[in-house]
């Protein structure tokens, strides 16, 4: 009977294991070991560890969890579990009336918040920045030359505190070691960082609903002076359970035992494994029996040798001999492949050990499936890989990019202009009236981001610096076409970083009126819409006509109308990458406007293939070519993006532009009331994201922010209130840039929130 189960927790700095005896709802075995280079492998090993504790076999463990940021990698892993879920598991079956759990490990920090019915109702990370983490405390402890415990009794060994300013790893090293040189008491400098970390930590906590009573894990919860002064900002007491670098690994061991019918509730644990203290001068820690009295028939005494070998199935067993789990220990030949380190042979392949083909049709079909040269055209392209498109007709604009370029060098031979903008506020039908072609212009890559930090800052939108870094390396050969750039005023990075690209390049100024519900406001943009009707007739010397004007506005109604229609099939017959790619960065051109009706026509005919998948919602800042990322990753982790409000998905759509009446003041009101964060009062956003959450039933909120784009990351603050209060929905903020640095932590607050939306 196998009545182990296994929870292994590979976190950022270090691997920890639990084992659960499931028929006694006893916890056996814990382990913990540094991470060092190779996380797999210390996982592998941390698993011999746990066996070898618990005096069992591989035979024995029904089920093997595995959760933290290396989850993935370990090839035992049955199950794979987000670490937000297994540390409220784990914490809340040892303490169970928490409500809230402070998690501070080695690389990050984390706040979950527990509702009166232990499930998990939100959760708070730090982002990349190590600042209050386990890391931290290390660098400070070796400049201070002390250890993670060294710094803790320093810091409790005085009445002062000095004042640590950063909370940079890097600069607070530099500000210590500067504190020293002026001889500043060690004491004083390790009680300024405790209480500089607690301050930031708390600060963090604070923006969640926090609720007594409240649990301290990870490894950092060691440090009894980070305990007291965390607990002094929060002016609460914080409970320290049983070893807190494990409960994640607990956690992920009580979900193993769920995984086999079994569910321990909370207090039910006994955690109970200290052995007799004779047992614990050996290093024995196996030889006791559940009331802790000395098990005789396995101690050994000093007189007598531990053997290497002892198997439960060796004939020739000694009863006072070190348990290493062995080949020789298999009880038979035949169970020797199922608990002895011999490869499994796969699930579908009867005479081979070889992988099956992912295009296997079904596990009895061994012979038509394994082993074979070639995968199975039922679901394989031609080329043999799998199939990229929900429909056909998505392929179209895989060579959207080299299309764009192509389009823009045939315009410009006929003698037209090129025009780049930056901005949906800037019309594309005017461009377009008077004979010129509009290029969408915003940059989404990360490698021309770091280019731009040549002339821009590197803390600015990864947007502006990768827009600005194409035309810094000339690497867009559709802006080096641009006869103009039209410079939209939305935000004080940008007007600066049009003051670089003028140098090089013709400029319009557009300048944005920040106040949407006011009349004299969009008279003010009426005037801008004029002035650049005049700058672009001057550009090409044609001029401006109502009939030019009209069949550009029937030309752009219809592509809006298109493009709303494909994201009414995202969430189930596409997914939101599909329908994010399913757009040009030049408008108007009649091959996208056929590929837009053959996807519609051919999703109509398709399954909802999607629909079973959690839905999620996206808004915030628009996401240019080459910076899916985040929309990446919730698709990866298996859920499915229904609908997107920002400039690159639907916000720009939802209202046409009217036929009737004065058309230049119609376009002018169409795009004054684009609801983007740099107006003051925003309501608009509000509204439309009602409609959408009414009209696509989403399971989630995922508000997307760039890196100091300071508009949309304040106002995030006003949308989580306003989404809670009124839908009710969970919503997870992201701020991130282009750098693919953070896509771990990314995954693994993905993971926890879809994990969170699931209970």
């Amino acid at each position: 009977m196998k009545n182990f189960v296994v929870g292994i927790d590979l976190g950022s700095r270090a691997v920890k294991g639990a084992l659960i005896d499931t028929s006694k709802k006893k916890l056996v075995a814990r382990s913990f070991a540094d991470a060092g280079t190779n996380p797999k492998c210390v996982a592998e090993s941390i698993y011999s560890d746990l066996l070898e504790k618990a005096r069992i076999t591989k035979c024995d463990v029904g089920f093997v969890t595995t959760t933290g940021y290396g989850r993935y990698s370990p090839d035992f892993s049955d199950k794979i579990a987000t670490e937000i879920t297994c540390h409220a598991l784990g914490v809340k079956t040892l303490i169970p009336d928490v409500r809230t759990i402070i998690d501070i490990g080695g690389q990050d920090s984390k706040a979950i918040f527990l509702d009166d019915h232990g499930q998990i109702k939100d959760f708070i990370m730090n982002d990349r920045c190590a600042a209050g983490t386990g890391r931290f405390f290390e660098v400070v402890s070796k400049i201070l030359e002390t250890d993670s415990h060294g710094i803790s009794e320093l810091a409790m060994n005085t009445g002062n505190q000095t004042e640590i300013s950063s909370m940079c790893v890097v600069f607070a090293e530099s500000e210590v070691i500067g504190l020293l040189a002026k001889d500043t008491p060690r004491e004083d400098i390790a009680a300024g960082i405790h209480v500089a970390i607690a301050r930031r930590i708390a600060s963090m906590i604070m923006r969640g609903n926090i609720t007594a009573p409240i649990a301290f894990t990870g490894g950092v919860a060691l440090n009894n002076a980070m305990r007291i002064f965390l607990g002094n900002e929060l002016k609460e007491r914080l409970i320290i359970p049983i070893d807190p670098r494990v409960t994640g690994a607990l956690g992920a061991a009580l979900i193993s035992a769920k995984q086999m019918g079994i569910k321990i509730m909370p207090g039910e644990l006994n955690t109970d494994i200290t052995c007799h203290k004779e047992c614990e001068e050996m290093n024995i820690d196996k030889c006791c029996n559940e009331d802790n009295t000395k098990k005789d028939e396995c101690c050994c005494s000093d007189s007598k040798p531990i053997k290497d070998v002892c198997c439960e199935s060796n004939e020739n067993k000694n009863p006072c001999c070190e348990w290493k789990p062995a080949s020789s220990c298999c009880e038979s030949e035949e169970q020797k492949s199922a608990c002895c380190d011999e490869p499994a042979p796969s699930p579908c392949c009867a005479e081979t050990a070889s992988s099956p083909s992912p295009c296997c049709n079904s596990e009895s079909e061994p012979s038509s499936c394994c082993g074979e040269e070639e995968p199975k055209t039922s679901c394989c392209d031609s080329s043999g890989s799998n199939i990229t498109h929900s429909v056909p007709a998505l392929g179209h604009f895989d060579r959207m990019v080299s299309n764009c370029i192509d389009t823009a060098q045939m315009m410009k031979n006929m003698g037209k202009k090129v025009v780049s903008m930056f901005c949906e506020y800037t019309p594309r039908e005017l461009i377009m009236a008077v004979g010129a072609v509009p290029v969408c212009a915003c940059g989404g890559s990360h490698n021309m981001a770091t280019a731009s930090e040549k002339d821009l800052p590197s803390n600015l939108c990864p947007l502006i610096k990768s827009s600005y870094g194409f035309a810094l390396e000339k690497a867009n050969p559709i802006f080096e076409m641009s006869d103009l750039v039209i410079a939209e005023t939305t935000c004080d990075g940008k007007k600066k970083m049009y003051e670089l690209l003028s140098k090089d390049k013709p400029m319009h100024i557009l300048e944005l009126t920040q106040k949407p519900d006011e009349e004299s406001a969009f008279q003010h943009w009426f005037t801008e819409i004029k002035l650049l009707v005049k700058k672009l007739e001057e550009l090409t010397g044609n001029k401006m006509t109502n009939e030019r004007l009209l069949s550009a506005i029937n030309l752009m109604n219809k592509e809006r109308e298109l493009r709303l229609k494909i994201s009414e099939f995202g969430g189930t017959v596409l997914t939101g990458k599909e329908v994010l790619d399913a757009k040009s960065l030049i408008s108007g051109i009649p091959c996208d406007h056929k590929a837009y009706e053959d996807i519609i026509s051919e999703a109509e005919k398709e399954n909802p293939k999607h629909a079973h998948k959690p839905k999620i919602l996206m808004t915030g800042v628009p996401q240019p070519h080459g910076a899916e990322k985040v929309l990446d990753i919730i698709e990866e982790a298996g859920a499915v993006v229904c609908v997107q409000e920002n400039c690159t998905g639907i916000k720009p759509l939802v209202d046409n532009i009217s036929t009737e009446g004065d058309l230049f003041e119609n376009l002018a009101r169409k795009y004054f009331k684009l609801p983007c964060s740099v107006m003051m009062p925003n309501q608009g956003r509000f509204d439309l994201l009602d409609q959408m959450i009414e009209k696509h039933k989403p399971d989630g909120i995922v508000d997307l922010i760039w890196q100091a784009c300071h508009t949309y990351n304040i106002e995030s603050e006003l949308l989580k209130k306003h989404i809670q209060e009124k839908h009710n929905l969970p919503f997870l903020k992201i701020e991130t840039d282009y750098s693919p640095s953070d896509t771990g932590q990314l995954r693994l607050r993905i993971d926890s929130f879809l994990a969170m939306i699931g209970k």
